[in-house]
């Protein structure tokens, strides 16, 4: 057999198109009505025009983004030049399909489908169900439309509603959806109002500043290179405000510490950092965040000791301060596991991985992203060091089909999980099986591979249909 490139991947823990040029529209959207729920009722909205008092008619609405609505034509027409770059925004807006399909299933009152995602744990529904009650009508039908989920929550979003957002904000973070588009976009409107309450002497600085470095977080889950100007203002803020040896600005220094393109500064700062919270804050979140980020700092430099000394502190701090199943202590669970893998401690990586899937599994709910991280990492412990290749199918079918819920066929990270679920097949000369994964409806790009295994790939499928006289 032909040896295949590279290893599995281990894991620590596009923009839309610009719409074409648009004109106002006049012509009346109706709503349609829902076949698998009672409508709720309709709320009152103010008409879109801000220079008009009546009240909009929610089936008078801007017909491209179907988001604004009017009390009569004259108020559009005369709302247009205003209202058409925010018209763009919102047609360029989409929601994720595993959080268009979370939101439909919690306005139908699905409790199933939630117990069946959070392992038969109602923990998970219930923390969900608590904050979708607070959005009030957002749809009840899938996909881009009057009545449809996505408009709902782009009304949300350009409600000004801040108990609505916040609710949001919650359902969208990462210990509930783990939707980072949606998540930067609820922060981005609630910044809004954080500045107009701001300059109206209706909140501090200092909260207007916790805004500040909400926002600064939400860019970094996207990765749009835009948080580190977000950090700098809060950091100096705070400094400014409250000194420097406060909670949040030593929170804010932290996060600039995290965007710090030399890893052999951020080693140095987080170093000080952790010294200084051990001093100051003593057993805190932020004195294991900083643990957690110096284990893996030290395992990236092959310093497996010393990563393992400051997993040690990070892990133990959680596990006294927060408990086995709070997001932070599974984090650091699966990153101990990966440790043990470098050290190939096999049977000591399983066992923290498993912990991790465990808590993951009841906390976030199976398919979700960080839990498909999780059991990656096990199917690859199966791989390298257990040769349990049975099971590593097992787990790898498992995360492939957690992050196609997630995030669909197309996505890189879903497309890394084929890719190591087809090296596991080779491994295991299970050409039916790569046959069926490299379909043109499942995964046909891993023929195309750059890397040398779209090649190998390719002339093993062609030998086994040659040789059964397969076309």
């Amino acid at each position: 057999m032909a040896d295949l490139p590279a290893n599995p991947l281990l894991y620590d823990d596009q923009a839309p198109q610009p719409p074409q040029e648009d004109l106002p529209v006049d012509h009346v959207v109706s709503a349609p009505s829902c076949p698998l729920a009672s409508p709720p009722p309709v709320e009152e909205r103010a008409c879109s025009n801000p220079g008009c008092a009546r009240p909009g008619d929610t089936n008078k609405r801007c017909g491209k983004c179907l988001v604004s609505c009017y009390c009569s034509r004259e108020c559009q027409v005369a709302h247009w030049k205003s209202h058409k770059a925010q018209c763009r925004l919102n047609r360029s807006f989409e929601l994720s399909a595993a959080t268009e399909e979370h939101l439909l299933c919690l306005n139908l009152d699905f409790e199933r489908y939630f117990l069946d995602h959070f392992g038969g744990d109602e923990r998970g529904y219930r923390r969900y169900k608590s904050h979708f009650d607070k959005l009030g009508d957002i749809g009840s039908t899938q996909g881009r439309s009057i009545g449809g989920i996505t408009i709902g929550v782009l009304e949300v979003l350009r409600s000004g509603d801040r108990q609505k957002l916040e609710a949001l904000e919650k359902l969208c973070e990462e210990r509930c959806f783990d939707d980072p588009a949606l998540t930067l976009e609820t922060r981005k409107s609630l910044m809004e109002i954080l500045e107009k309450e701001y300059e109206a002497g209706e909140v501090t600085e200092e909260e207007l500043l916790d805004g500040v470095l909400a926002l600064g977080r939400a860019h970094n889950l996207t990765m749009d290179g835009l948080c580190p100007a977000f950090f700098e203002r809060a950091r100096e803020g705070y400094n400014r405000l409250l000194g420097p040896d406060h909670e949040k600005t030593l929170e804010a220094e932290y996060s600039v510490t995290s965007q710090l393109r030399s890893e052999k500064e951020q080693v140095k700062l987080y170093k000080n950092l952790l010294n200084r919270t051990l001093r100051i804050l003593g057993d805190h979140e932020l004195t294991f965040d900083t643990a957690n980020e110096l284990g893996i700092k030290m395992k990236n430099k092959n310093d497996l000791e010393a990563s393992m000394k400051y997993y040690d502190i990070a892990l133990k701090g959680q596990l006294r301060l927060m408990g086995e199943e709070h997001q932070k202590t599974l984090r650091t669970l699966n990153n101990v596991g990966l440790l043990y893998h470098n050290m190939e401690n096999w049977e000591k990586s399983l066992e923290f991985n498993r912990r991790a899937l465990k808590g993951k599994e009841k906390v976030l709910g199976r398919t979700h992203p960080s839990t498909c991280t999780t059991l990656m990492n096990i199917a690859n412990t199966y791989v390298d060091g257990l040769k349990d290749y049975a099971n590593a199918e097992k787990m790898y079918r498992m995360a492939l089909d957690g992050r196609e819920k997630s995030f669909g066929k197309g996505h890189q990270d879903t497309k890394d999980c084929a890719k190591n679920l087809a090296r596991l097949l080779f491994m295991m000369d299970d050409v039916k099986k790569l046959k069926e994964l490299t379909k043109i409806e499942n995964y046909p790009h891993l023929l195309r591979e750059p890397d040398g295994i779209g090649d190998v790939l390719t002339r093993m499928i062609k030998k086994y249909n040659d040789e059964n006289g397969f076309s």
